[in-house]
């Protein structure tokens, strides 16, 4: 049995404009992962409905026809437990759930029925039995009202730590899909709370923790012979698109992944990782990721509460200055003049 885990997928805007022209960009990489039985993905980008979910200030959405790009990359299941599940309310769901099922497309992690949101996907062979399980974090912001009629599944520690028990008497693999992480969304390193928890989760029962939520790649490690992927970046992702003169804006956000291939045979886990990238055609590029365990540097932040803090500072306040004054579409006398009204510069005297 071999399980192929894709990062974010989301096929907003620009993905819209590549599917309506004919275009193919994830050819190469489905012939890539075609040899999976199983292709998961987290899929952020719900259908249109009716409306929008404006107690969000960031949504993604994408056309019931642009999902069809599942097919091409060969995606077969796909996580809901994501703080985008109702960006365009209650009917553009529906409408995502019913292209799902007519194409023969597994989803978990979220439901119109509360107790099947919390439904693991159970993947069986002559020799492997595998429990799935889908988490979002409460931390992500999932935004939704009590009365929305969708239900995602999250996370709360101590319902986890019982489900994997429960599930891990019958099951022999469990695999824990966590959209997590929202304090550090975009950040190189996760936040704080995130290696004690995927710990506990491992000593729990757990055999793979992989995380979403963060649309860069962030370090993985292994603990205890166990592979925790704490952000494995965004598959595919539009920059969201905002009216602007310049054409030399970037059409795709956080451009990088990894994919944890997992090979289970008599119950023994293998992995092989890729790297992936996006090209400014929306073509996926690929190669084979060297295996390693977590960088120096992050062992060097985790060890210390205090030192975490300096890059959380950094993160926090002096990275998005830089990413301001090289990818905002302003010039750049708008945007020191920005800068300067921000921090009080510029007053008259």
């Amino acid at each position: 049995m071999k399980i192929a885990i894709l990062g974010d997928v989301s096929f907003n805007d620009i993905y819209n404009q590549l599917y309506d022209s004919g275009a193919r960009p994830f050819d190469d990489i489905g012939n890539l992962l075609k040899s999976n039985d199983y292709i998961i993905g987290n899929l952020e980008s719900m259908c249109e409905g009716s409306g929008e979910n404006f107690n969000k200030y960031t949504r993604v959405k994408t056309k019931a026809t642009t999902l069809d790009f599942l097919n091409h990359i060969g995606i077969n299941v796909v996580e809901l437990a994501h703080n985008h599940i109702y960006d365009t309310l209650l009917d553009g769901f529906v409408n995502t759930i019913a292209f799902l099922d007519k194409n023969n497309i597994k989803h978990i992690g979220a439901s119109t029925h509360p107790d099947k949101a919390s439904e693991p996907l159970i993947i069986t062979d002559n020799n492997s039995s595998v429990c799935i399980l889908n988490y979002v974090h409460p931390d992500t912001n999932p935004g939704i009202p009590e009365d929305a009629g969708v239900y995602a599944n999250v996370f709360d520690y101590s319902k986890v730590k019982q489900e994997i028990q429960q599930y891990k008497q019958i099951h022999k693999t469990i695999i824990v899909l966590l959209h997590w992480g929202g304090r550090t969304e975009g950040g190189k390193f996760p936040d704080f709370y995130q290696p004690t928890l995927a710990h506990r989760l491992i000593d729990d029962g757990a055999d793979i923790i992989i995380g979403t939520h963060s649309h860069a790649i962030q370090p993985y490690e292994i603990y205890k012979g166990k592979y925790i992927f704490y952000g494995l970046g965004n598959f595919c992702f539009s920059r969201i698109e905002y009216k602007t003169p310049n054409k030399n804006a970037k059409m795709f956000w956080m451009c990088k992944s990894l994919i944890p291939i997992i090979s289970i045979n008599d119950n023994q886990l293998s992995i092989d990782i890729y790297k992936t990238g996006i090209k400014k055609d929306g073509t996926i590029t690929f190669s084979k990721h060297r295996k390693g365990k977590a960088s120096k540097l992050f062992n060097i932040v985790f060890t210390k509460h205090q030192v975490w803090k300096l890059y959380w500072l950094f993160f926090k306040y002096v990275r998005p200055i830089g990413v301001f004054i090289f990818t905002d579409t302003m010039t750049f006398g708008q945007k020191v003049l920005k800068i300067g009204k921000k921090f009080g510069l510029n007053k008259k005297h």
